[in-house]
């Protein structure tokens, strides 16, 4: 986290972004929350999150998918929490992530990260194509000062995680066994 920040800083300013009427808001820059994942800078895109909460203790539940780390309780529902690292690739270091990322819209889904640094606004002319692995969930990066943060694709996540989920499911009666 950058110093000085505090969460209640990041959060309130995260929640100001969303209490603005969307006639006030600017059109022409991409709102992005720089993060760290595995000691890497990543970024997410404030327009795919539904939320950002920080230590929420997580309720280990048994799982086939490696990347799965519990559940967790917010806003009066239950997420399915994943570590954002093991979804990446990056080199686990164990233990609790401080920081959850909720997917918006009714996506129940939640990324566990590490750090979160602050409030990016870019220009679009500061994203370009990320080059580096990402596991396929990073297909943007955006260019802050001399720093490149690949972009996380929420959406992306959500979409290969429920394909995994209902391949896995117990009990799930496989078509050509028919």
């Amino acid at each position: 986290m950058m110093p000085g920040l505090s969460a209640e800083a990041l959060q309130r300013e995260f929640d100001e972004t969303f209490a603005r009427p969307v006639r006030e808001r600017a059109l022409d820059f991409v709102d992005l929350l720089s993060i760290r994942v595995g000691g890497q800078p990543y970024a997410l895109r404030v327009a795919e999150l539904g939320g950002v909460a920080a230590g929420r203790r997580v309720t280990p539940v048994p799982s086939p998918a490696p990347a799965f780390s519990g559940l967790i309780g917010l806003r009066g529902a239950v997420f399915a929490v994943y570590d954002l690292a093991e979804l990446l690739g990056l080199p686990g270091r164990g233990g609790e992530r401080r920081w959850v990322a909720l997917a918006a819209g009714d996506q129940e889904l939640a990324l566990a990260f590490d750090e979160l640094e602050g409030h990016l606004r870019l220009d679009p002319s500061d994203l370009g194509v990320n080059e580096s692995s990402g596991q396929g969930f990073c297909e943007q990066a955006a260019r802050a000062g001399t720093e490149l943060r690949p972009i996380v694709s929420i959406p992306r996540i959500v979409s290969v995680v429920s394909e995994r989920a209902a391949r896995e499911r117990p009990g799930k009666v496989d078509e050509r066994d028919g």
